[in-house]
């Protein structure tokens, strides 16, 4: 797991600075320093997006059509402050070397800062009439979540174990096989899948060591992790169960269209897509089972659907980070709703998420909401630049029995 940043790296940032040693130390245990390679954009001129970010360490270009290119330095005495904060963003940030930046999200920054001018209102003091009532909620789950009050959800141990086996070069059918055994369940599940009409062969599988064999390495893993993350989402609550069970089908779908796109995109593996496409919303899963506390998010869907869409980036980044994934892949919970991001020329995990989500959304109240898929940087990547909207639905029409086949597979049964 990433180091937590250290508060004094933190206490001399505006407007941090004017935390009380409490805010401070709740602050640095929930931010880590990130790093961005030379050449890689930290944000784009247009981009929307819900954070401030600090530069620690390194350079950046920061350019404008109205002005020349300036360069902006970790010892520059501004660096104390918000890095170009106004939204949209008015400028691109491009880093000219390796460089370390935090970024914060500002409702929680805004919460810390006004916590001791503010009331934070209790469960009882929340109404359906309340002025600013979705502020309200917000603050007080964001004041869970620095409190520790909002339960983090463990990685299952057998995905910790099979994540793992992915960089084990002395891997083979007979240990997977045996890592595989430690859950029934899984094991069930993975040999139905490879009599699946996706999958089948000519004569039935009955053992989990045939089943491996038969789907090979990469497949077995996608699904065994898919199959062992479902077990988060089988929610005990009953006033929530269907909407997380539609936010684990929606996560289904948008991950089995990451696997279809990942081979459009250069550098990229369908087995890892497949992943980030399962974990892009993972912060909603907490979120939605702590609001089991608050009775006006149960009478409210509208604000319980904003509430959730805000605090899921924050909180699917700290899951993410404890449960030991790469910047990669934190980068998909942290930005896979912002839709003009373009840090690099080739596309990486967050684009083909982009693109899935945008595909996912189609035909949906939400698609009217959304920019069109043609309208963002990801979109440009694939295929070489040589994509058209035509062409990417095309790939996903013809892909749409392996698309449901694998939806199939992840479905609660």
């Amino acid at each position: 797991m990433e180091k937590a940043v250290s508060i004094t790296q933190i206490q001399k940032l505006k407007p941090l600075n004017k935390l009380d040693d409490e805010g401070l130390e709740e602050l640095a245990q929930k931010l880590y320093p990130e790093t961005i390679s030379a050449h890689r954009n930290l944000f784009v001129r247009g981009q929307t997006d819900n954070w401030h970010y600090y530069l620690l360490d390194g350079v950046l270009n920061i350019t404008s059509p109205q002005q020349s290119a300036q360069q902006f330095s970790s010892q520059d005495s501004k660096a104390i402050l918000p890095l170009a904060p106004h939204q949209p963003r008015r400028v691109t940030a491009t880093a000219e070397t390796d460089s370390t930046f935090l970024r914060i999200d500002r409702d929680l920054l805004e919460l810390l800062l006004s916590k001791d001018k503010l009331p934070l209102y209790s469960v009882e003091e929340l109404n359906t009439s309340s002025t600013g009532l979705e502020q309200k909620v917000l603050y007080r789950i964001l004041h869970d979540y620095m409190t520790d009050r909002l339960v983090i959800p463990s990685m299952p141990e057998l995905a910790i174990r099979i994540t793992r086996a992915a960089d084990d070069p002395d891997m083979d059918v007979v240990k997977l096989t045996r890592l595989l055994q430690f859950d029934p369940a899984v094991t069930a599940r993975i040999i139905q899948a490879a009599n699946s009409p996706l999958y089948r062969t000519e004569n039935r599988i009955i053992t989990i060591r045939h089943a491996v064999e038969h789907l090979g390495f990469d497949i077995t893993r996608q699904l065994a992790v898919g199959f062992t993350l479902q077990q988060l989402y089988a929610s005990p609550s009953k006033v929530f169960r269907h909407y997380i069970h539609d936010l684990w089908k929606a996560n289904s779908r948008i991950a089995a269209l990451s696997f279809i796109l990942a081979p459009y995109a250069q550098g990229i593996h369908q087995e890892r897509a497949f992943l980030a496409g399962l974990l892009c919303r993972i912060g909603a899963l907490p979120v939605i089972q702590h609001a089991e506390i608050y009775p006006e998010l149960q009478k409210n869907l509208p604000l319980l659907n904003s509430v959730v869409a805000k605090l899921t980036p924050i909180v699917g980044s700290m899951i993410l980070r404890k449960w030991g994934f790469t910047d990669e892949i934190v980068s998909v919970a942290l930005e896979s709703t912002t839709w003009q991001r373009n840090p690099k020329r080739h596309p990486d995990y967050t684009d083909v998420v982009l693109l899935a989500r945008l595909h996912q959304a189609i035909g949906t109240p939400s698609s009217q909401s959304l920019p069109t898929i043609d309208s963002i940087p990801a979109y440009r990547k694939f295929a070489s630049g040589k994509l058209s909207p035509h062409g990417s639905m095309k790939i996903v029409e013809s892909a749409r029995d392996e698309i449901e086949a694998l939806e199939k597979l992840l479905a609660f049964s």
